[in-house]
């Protein structure tokens, strides 16, 4: 879910968070992330993403 854009020229940040429950193992993930749209001529031509990947991790392993 995004809760924050922030405008930074020809990019657009987008913080937030990933939010649900793992359909194998139950668990709850909750783990932020960021988004960065690098813009040109109005239409999006890069996407980068930075996140939690421990907290994917936990959420979808069945081992703990």
């Amino acid at each position: 879910m995004p809760v924050e854009f922030l405008d930074a020229g020809d990019e657009v940040v987008v913080l937030g968070r990933y939010r649900g429950v793992a359909k194998e193992t139950g668990k709850l993930l909750d783990v932020p992330f960021v988004h960065i749209w690098a813009l040109r001529d109005g239409k999006a031509w890069r996407f980068r993403q930075f996140l939690d990947t421990a907290g994917w991790v936990e959420a979808l392993s069945r081992d703990s």
